[in-house]
């Protein structure tokens, strides 16, 4: 029985080193078209006037009224939760009456 098991091993090699690869044809390269690309010198540059707008926005507001003296961010910038964007005038406060 042991005999047979190290006679497996030997088999193996054997068929393996018989087997003959079949040879590769490479491929001819493809032929392909160049084209060489130019500047038109007429080309015509359009402008449209518009407005791009965010497809989710927020609207602000303010516990009271006044005019905004400064705007702490800029347009487009990321903001955290809590953090200053703007601030009202302080002279003006609501009006108290009798």
């Amino acid at each position: 029985m042991n005999r047979y098991f190290s006679l497996i091993p030997v088999v193996i090699i054997f068929t393996t080193a018989c087997d003959q690869k079949a040879p590769t044809v490479e491929s001819a390269p493809r032929m392909v078209k160049v084209a060489q690309v130019t500047a038109v010198g007429n080309t015509q540059q359009r402008t449209f006037p518009a407005r791009i707008e965010s497809g989710d926005s927020t609207e602000l507001s303010f516990k009271r009224g006044g005019q905004v003296e400064s705007l702490d961010i800029r347009q487009g910038a990321s903001v955290a939760q809590g953090q200053t964007l703007a601030r009202l005038n302080a002279r003006e406060g609501p009006a108290t009456g009798q």
